[in-house]
């Protein structure tokens, strides 16, 4: 049975359904609650389609008002929620940064309201590889090959910007109805670089033994353990021992005892992403993918990423910018991205940002009086009216301190 992301009546804690947010997203129904937040299926009013809407709600810190919208933070607990909230926060900005990844769910607007935090997302529909492992059973090579592939592509963007997911397992890969592979939960992404504390965060059998210290040398190699481990479990059905237990004494049962059927060069790739020791095992997702002899994406695909406003009034928000498509910015109603009728230094119709069908960015001043112009390396270029520039890298700057920028780049 497919576990599509359709909406049930809320219930308990959640917003009551036809509750409505910042004026824009209006809640029809439940998609889950866990721990540390309640999703809901909503509808974006302005745009006019379904997404995704994650609250902030840690069960056990909070509790819901007597208005069923207020989230009161329970004595004792300030400290902790806001330590939460930041992290919530976080979550969020990460994805807005590594916006138009392939195998990344897409996150448009991080916002407060109620005491709390939300961020709006891309609904998927289809269900995790748990789901699927349970209900159909093993998977064979062939069929997960690909799924791995994505899920390297995207680990390899991950890593070269300097972050680790720690927390790759089967709950936390979405494969979409559509054949689309996402990696979801980013609430446990930290920067490698520099860092030589991490939190504890452990999921046994897929958590390789560093990350059971609060010292352990933490990089790339930590996400190799992890989705090698989730390989041996998509294919053999069996969560590989414990870390800390095959340090002791490794009874790992070989992948090729297993599965005769996957090929050999596939189960010694897969035995030595899963070795217990740093030393011993893959240091990067290109190592891995080499051994495992899957072809890396021989181009990048068309970006179809998003626009993000850096600073200013809006920042914080992102909008999706197919090939093709054109946002128009300016104080004007029947703008894409409208700034209130009092804002200084902004016209009526101030720029627009478009993107070519083979998903080049340019920009053009639509005559505004205070101008629009590309900053950034070292320039700072302004737009004469009505003309189009390619951005190539920099990013849009307008009024007092509005600054645009090309997310998934």
């Amino acid at each position: 049975m497919e576990n599509k992301q359709t909406h049930t009546r809320t219930g308990g804690e959640a917003l009551p359904a036809g509750t409505i947010l910042l004026n824009r997203y209006r809640i029809d129904g439940l998609l889950g609650q866990g721990g540390f937040g309640i999703t809901y299926v909503a509808l974006d009013l302005q745009l006019q389609r379904p997404v995704a809407l994650k609250e902030l709600f840690p069960s056990g810190y909070v509790s819901r008002g007597s208005d069923l919208q207020t989230v009161c933070i329970c004595p004792g607990k300030e400290e902790s929620t806001a330590h939460l909230r930041m992290r919530f926060e976080q979550e969020a900005q990460i994805l807005m940064r590594l916006q138009g990844l392939e195998g990344l769910v897409w996150v448009s607007h991080l916002f407060s309201q109620n005491n709390t935090a939300y961020y709006v997302m891309e609904l998927l529909v289809g269900e995790d590889l748990s789901h699927k492992l349970r209900t159909e059973g093993v998977m064979t090579w062939p069929r997960l090959m690909p799924i791995l592939a994505t899920l390297m592509n995207a680990l390899e963007k991950i890593h070269g910007a300097g972050l680790i997911h720690r927390d790759i397992s089967p709950d936390n890969i979405f494969l979409t109805r559509d054949g689309g592979v996402r990696l979801i939960d980013f609430g446990s992404v930290r920067s490698y670089q520099g860092s030589d504390h991490f939190t504890t965060l452990i999921k046994h059998g897929f958590a390789p033994w560093e990350q059971y210290l609060t010292k352990g040398n933490q990089g790339p190699w930590t996400d190799v353990f992890s989705l090698c481990a989730t390989a041996y479990f998509s294919l053999t059905g069996k969560c590989p021992p414990r870390a800390t237990e095959r340090r002791m004494h490794d009874t790992l049962i070989p992948l090729e005892q297993l599965c005769p059927n996957v090929p050999s060069q596939v189960c010694q790739a897969i035995r030595k992403g899963l070795a217990v020791e740093i030393g011993d095992r893959f240091s990067s997702i290109d190592q891995l993918r080499k051994a495992l002899m899957v072809p890396a994406p021989a181009s990048p695909p068309p970006v179809r990423g998003a626009v993000v406003c850096l600073r200013g009034m809006l920042a914080g928000k992102s909008w999706m910018l197919p090939p093709g498509g054109v946002l128009r910015i300016g104080r004007s109603p029947d703008c894409h991205i409208v700034y209130p009728g009092n804002t200084v230094g902004i016209s009526r119709y101030h720029c627009t940002i478009g993107r070519t069908p083979d998903g080049i960015l340019l920009v053009r001043d639509d005559g505004s009086s205070c101008g629009t112009r590309l900053v950034g390396q070292g320039q700072s270029v302004p737009l004469a009216p009505q003309k189009w520039y390619r951005v190539n890298g920099l990013h849009v700057c307008f009024g007092g301190q509005e600054e645009f920028a090309e997310t998934g780049r």
